[in-house]
């Protein structure tokens, strides 16, 4: 008799666990919904990261220190754009620059959200040439007293070995169709007709930089001359130079770009992107390849040896 009483006690007690889940299970999904339903209908200040150097790859070298992922960036770009709830956006900016094609696309995009919220760009240690070319894209720039700025000039320097070649009686075999299929391969020296080409090309790029640059901060001829040098400037010479509009830090940007929106209190919100172990193993077998078979056979006749720079 005392066993069969005993078996009603023990379902009584898992009932009540069991009702205790799912109570515990009722109350964090319920506070999910409300998290998430206030963060739909919250106002934003979406802060978008350009750091490190910006490139048009879709892996991240992580031995090879910080890069700004310029399809991560437009994918943020594209969320603001899509998001009502989003008031307003700042570009973190603490780059020196990168590729041309990519400084290019990013600026551009900026300039087409522009067009329906403010942007604020906030340069903080450094924001250099391909990165000051998407920073003069917003509506208005802030930066560190003692920060990094401007750089507008274009690179495409590379190591040559020629030299060393010879002094350890190593040939270079030429076997290309075309004068100019080898160019800027480091095992040769580069003659004058190639220095030509690979300097008028680069003049190109940095005149339309120059161009673009001058045009987003309505720089005079005079001050366009002035910052059209390559040289980069402090914060403090900038201003004078018409290339930032505000000194200040990375609060101060905030609450720059959240007057500009004019929307009320905006909660701040940072695009980030979700990692795993899976780039990680990624991009360690990319080290190993560049490591290894990869540098020869980037280097071996290829063009992008020297590819420009705007950095």
């Amino acid at each position: 008799m005392v066993k069969k009483a005993s078996i009603p006690v023990k379902k009584g007690k898992k009932l009540k666990i069991g009702l205790i889940i799912l109570l515990i299970i009722a109350f964090f999904v319920l506070l999910f919904v409300i998290s998430a339903f206030t963060n739909a209908v919250t106002n934003k200040l979406l802060v978008i990261p350009i750091k490190g150097t910006i490139s048009t790859s879709d892996q991240t070298f992580l031995f090879f220190g910080q890069e700004a992922n310029v399809p991560f960036i437009l994918s943020c770009l594209e969320r603001a754009e899509k998001d009502s709830t989003i008031k307003a956006v700042m570009l973190e900016i603490n780059s020196g620059g990168g590729t041309v094609v990519g400084s290019s696309n990013v600026a551009d995009k900026v300039k087409e959200l522009k067009q329906q919220k403010p942007v604020v760009a906030f340069i903080n240690e450094i924001g250099a040439s391909g990165a000051y070319w998407i920073a003069s894209t917003a509506d208005k720039i802030i930066a560190e007293p003692f920060s990094l700025t401007g750089s507008i000039g274009v690179t495409a320097s590379y190591l040559q070995y020629a030299g060393l070649l010879s002094d350890f009686n190593i040939t270079y075999q030429r076997l290309v169709t075309g004068e100019f299929k080898d160019i800027a391969t480091p095992y040769k020296e580069l003659t004058q007709r190639e220095r030509k080409v690979l300097l008028d090309k680069l003049n190109i790029i940095h005149q339309e930089f120059l161009n673009v640059v001058a045009e987003n901060r309505g720089l005079t001829e005079v001050q366009k001359t002035r910052v059209g040098n390559g040289l980069f400037y402090l914060g403090k010479e900038a201003l004078d130079l018409g290339l930032v509009d505000e000194l200040g830090n990375k609060k101060k940007a905030e609450q720059t770009a959240k007057s500009m929106a004019d929307s009320g209190e905006l909660k701040i919100i940072k695009c980030e992107k979700r990692e795993s172990f899976i780039p990680f193993f990624k991009s360690s077998a990319t080290f190993a390849y560049f490591l290894g078979k990869g540098i020869g056979s980037e280097l071996a006749g290829n063009p992008s040896a020297a590819l420009p720079t705007i950095r």
